[in-house]
């Protein structure tokens, strides 16, 4: 029964792919929203998987393959759902969350596998932590040492007490040698102490699968998803056993847990961290094609923006890219103010006037809506569109010499700039 893996879906997610059809997209999620799933999933797979647009579509996909899957559950249709939730897996990894899908996709930092030696010092520092003890003993199995790791085991819990983590790790080691029996008692201790931890049931729910008890094993899966509701792996897991039971005569009663979006901020954070380092994520985001997913993807960016912000409220940046997300949501009172913010950090941020201008000027600021464009222009913004937005604004503000000038820096800039000739034209007739 293999595990799939986040950072599978991780890789795939990562794989050349034909340029993404926004138009197939958009079709794609207003049938997702509509309910029409094997409609949104023909019109994703036309989306591609390449760039933001392909990976947002890989998610829906996976949405439409989880929706489908907990249906076919729910009639107890379970070969159709073992398959769904499958691809659902595949897609999404572990969350059908979006914050923890795009954190997995985007921010997950990978990290080499620490080294005996060091698990062994950091073991040593940290002699009280039952986490540096199993890390000291994952190291010293994955290096053929496995008489010692479970020593390591032995001598942490004869130090420290019986411990989950300590327990969870001993019966993940005897599972490896195949003592199903002996990994089951270890697992269900482990539970007993933290009946709490996910990982304790899930866990337990292989062993019990690969000792050839889908029955028992199927009651573990159960008691891990109420605990994880958003687990695509799990529920996959005990559609599995349930129909392994089915097969052998038992029948399973699956109880499906409400599942809400993951209120989890280790996700934002994850994600507030990558888009602090790289901000033109957000820039991707935002040059998304409209779509009916536009309220779940720019309410969860808002999210991990004030995160982002929390940590770090000096970034005029990060104030520029909220307050062009807020603008996209219509919330034009905080977006002016975190583009104030912006520019009142770097008084130069040609990108940051330039914005501030535009809300400005959608609040019927027409004078301070200038003032921007001039300050952005200053700053080196020295553009035939900048020149000629200044100048209509100008003119809107009866000030028709001011505007005659930037008409024609316009036109300099931009041999017969059409735009800039038709002002002209207006402000002589």
């Amino acid at each position: 029964m293999p595990m799939v893996l986040l950072e599978e879906a991780e890789d795939m997610a990562h794989r050349h792919s034909p340029q993404p059809d926004a138009g197939a997209y958009s079709r794609g999620i207003a049938l997702y929203k509509q309910g029409d799933y094997a409609g949104a999933l023909d019109a994703l797979d036309q989306a591609g998987d390449g760039e933001l647009i392909g990976q947002m579509s890989r998610y829906y996909r996976g949405m439409c393959h989880r929706a489908m899957g907990v249906d076919a559950l729910q009639a107890g249709e379970l070969d159709a759902a073992e398959t769904h939730l499958r691809d659902a897996a595949g897609a999404l990894g572990r969350s059908a969350d979006l914050a923890s899908y795009l954190a997995a996709v985007y921010a997950r930092c990978g990290q080499a596998g620490r080294c005996a030696g060091a698990a062994e010092q950091a073991a040593e520092l940290n002699p009280d932590d039952p986490d540096a003890w199993r890390r000291l003993a994952q190291s010293q199995w994955q290096d053929g040492r496995r008489a010692e790791a479970m020593m390591t085991l032995t001598s942490a819990q004869r130090r420290l007490g019986e411990c989950a983590s300590l327990l969870l790790q001993e019966g993940l080691f005897a599972a490896a040698t195949e003592r199903f029996d002996a990994a089951e008692e270890l697992l269900s201790r482990a539970a007993k102490l933290a009946p709490d931890w996910t990982e304790t049931h899930y866990y337990g729910g292989l062993v019990a699968a690969a000792a050839g008890d889908p029955v028992h094993a199927a009651g573990y899966f159960q008691r891990a998803l109420a605990l994880r509701p958003g687990d695509m792996v799990l529920a996959h897991h005990l559609t599995v056993a349930a129909s392994a039971a089915r097969q052998q005569g038992r029948e399973i009663q699956i109880r499906l847990p409400d599942s809400s979006p993951s209120q989890n901020r280790c996700e934002a954070q994850q994600l507030a961290q990558y888009v602090t380092k790289v901000p033109e994520f957000l820039d991707a985001c935002l040059a998304m094609p409209p779509s009916e997913a536009d309220a779940e993807l720019l309410g969860m960016l808002s999210a991990v923006m004030r995160v982002a912000l929390g940590e770090h409220p000096g970034f005029a940046d990060l104030h520029h890219r909220f307050s062009r997300i807020l603008a996209r949501q219509g919330q034009l009172g905080e977006a002016i103010e975190h583009a104030e913010h912006a520019v009142g950090i770097n008084g130069s941020y040609v990108a940051g006037l330039l914005h501030l201008g535009e809300l400005y000027e959608r609040t019927g600021r027409a004078s301070e809506a200038v003032e921007m464009l001039e300050r952005a222009i200053a700053c080196g913004g020295d553009w035939a569109d900048v020149h000629c937005r200044a100048g209509e604004l100008h003119v809107r503000c009866g000030r028709g010499e001011a505007a005659s000038e930037h008409f024609h820096r316009a036109l300099a800039l931009k041999k017969d700039y059409r735009r800039a000739v038709e002002n002209l034209d207006a402000l002589a007739a």
